[in-house]
């Protein structure tokens, strides 16, 4: 998990009087909130892995995104330009497609190789997610290991993702 924090930074500039003095100053979060914020992003991303592997889309809309949500998943690529899923029925509806889909091709489920996270404040979260579709025989559906960018902000009722950006067509040559 990649974790930046950062302390302050003080510039001055006294070789001219002219020019302003400038200070930065990035305060560190408190070592039990971050602590308390990485468990919690970590849990909110478990959750929708074994709700995804239960095919529980309504469950997905309602407890782990906030509409509107921006979307760009798996597959679109090209001139293809993101989605605004604008309800949770629509989240739900375009869950329900993906696991037509992706069952369609022999998924059984999903697995998490790696999450990181990466705080931006106290109640912001960038997620990259590497994962595999597996198949009934344990084999990844192509392309293995997936890459998944989720935006988090934290309200009142927790964790919520507002825009995910999904791996391109992994078949495209990039330039």
């Amino acid at each position: 998990m990649k974790l930046t924090i950062f302390s302050a930074i003080c510039i001055l500039c006294s070789s001219c009087s002219s020019l302003p003095k400038l200070q930065i100053v990035v305060p560190v979060k408190p070592p039990e909130e971050l602590k308390k914020n990485i468990e919690s992003v970590a849990a909110h991303m478990n959750r929708y892995v074994a709700l995804f592997n239960n095919e529980k889309a309504d469950a997905i809309a309602e407890e782990i995104y906030l509409p509107p949500v921006i979307v760009k998943l798996s597959g679109e690529s090209g001139d293809a330009t993101h989605t605004i899923m604008a309800t949770e029925s629509q989240l739900s509806d375009r869950f329900k497609s993906i696991f037509e889909a992706i069952k369609s091709e022999g998924w059984k489920e999903s697995i998490v190789h790696n999450l990181d996270v990466d705080f931006k404040g106290l109640d912001m979260a960038f997620v990259h997610m590497e994962y595999d579709r597996l198949k009934e025989n344990g084999e990844p559906i192509l392309p293995a290991k997936r890459n998944a960018s989720y935006v988090l902000l934290k309200y009142k009722s927790g964790w919520r993702i507002i825009s995910v950006l999904g791996q391109s067509n992994p078949n495209l040559e990039i330039n």
